[in-house]
């Protein structure tokens, strides 16, 4: 049984994983069983630390057991020193590649579920030494992360929003859908997608809607539509997530407007469907890197599979 080191890096995470198996059951005993030790050698690792930090972490007197105030204080340090110890990993993890290549991609989350399944899995197939870290965040800290060069792709979601800093390359645009719920007065019974003479937008954008966060590309779009008719929407439910908001469009609790690529295989049951005119609204889906980064050849494979794939 190798000897706990106090203040080592093994040391600190062993330590928090001791504490929290001794919190959780609430004795040394049902701990040390847990964490297939023996009860003296924990005891012996918990009072050893105290003697070095110079004050007891655990309130030896409570049933359950407990954490002193200085106990929660130190245990609190050390779940910060375990997030810094995985940051410093995925810093470190470049260098240990052998004949291999990370790539990190930035993608909003909602969006990578839809996206990232299209493309990465072949392209990961065709190239087996590649890691790839997913940072999944708002495109905004992408887009900053990307020209300062802490990741190397970001993908996302309306180029011509994109800093100039960064080289874009885009999929051909695509159009939006319009989920008409039951509750809607433009609802018609028996049919998938409404017919031009059964639809109006203004009608439409004037009725409960679900749509997602402001600051969101797709909100930004249908943002758009709100001043051309100069509306003030009634939103009943904000999310993050495009697919709650399609999920709660289709369940009745009011409409909402998609891009058609969420529309697949539907089976349309309780709601309408409309195609948005793209003269009126449309978007396309990018992968954006450093202006002045010249590719290599795997890289440029990744690229030609995104837009290969989203065309």
């Amino acid at each position: 049984m190798g000897g706990w080191r106090f203040g080592s890096m093994a040391g600190s995470v062993d330590l928090l994983h001791y504490l929290d198996t001794l919190l959780k059951v609430g004795n040394f005993t049902k701990a040390a069983q847990q964490l297939y030790i023996s009860q003296p050698y924990l005891t012996q690792v918990i009072k050893r630390c105290e003697q070095e930090l110079g004050v007891a972490i655990v309130n030896r007197a409570s049933s359950p057991l407990q954490l002193t105030a200085a106990g929660e204080l130190y245990y609190h340090h050390l779940k910060e020193l375990e997030l810094a110890q995985d940051d410093f990993k995925k810093q470190l993890y470049p260098f240990t590649l052998q004949n291999g290549q990370l790539l990190r991609i930035g993608i909003l989350g909602t969006l990578g579920q839809d996206l990232l399944p299209r493309f990465l899995p072949e392209f990961l197939q065709e190239h087996p030494e590649v890691k790839v870290e997913l940072v999944e965040d708002f495109a905004d800290n992408n887009e900053k992360n990307a020209i300062s060069g802490t990741i190397d792709f970001f993908i996302g979601q309306n180029s011509e929003t994109v800093s100039q800093a960064l080289k874009v390359e885009s999929s051909v645009n695509f159009g939006y859908i319009a989920v008409i719920p039951q509750c809607s007065e433009l609802y018609q019974v028996g049919q998938e997608f409404l017919l031009e003479e059964q639809f109006e937008l203004s009608t439409f954008l004037q009725e409960r809607l679900v749509l997602t966060s402001k600051g969101s590309s797709v909100r930004r779009n249908i943002n758009f539509l709100f001043d051309k008719y100069s509306l003030i929407p009634q939103i009943v439910l904000e999310t993050q997530n495009l697919l709650t908001a399609f999920h709660s469009a289709k369940a009745g609790l009011a409409g909402t407007i998609v891009p058609e690529t969420m529309i697949k295989d539907e089976k349309v049951q309780n709601y309408n469907l409309f195609k948005l005119s793209q003269h009126l609204i449309s978007a396309n889906f990018f992968i954006a890197y450093q202006s002045d980064r010249r590719l290599s050849s795997l890289e440029r494979d990744l690229v030609d599979l995104f837009l290969k794939r989203l065309a």
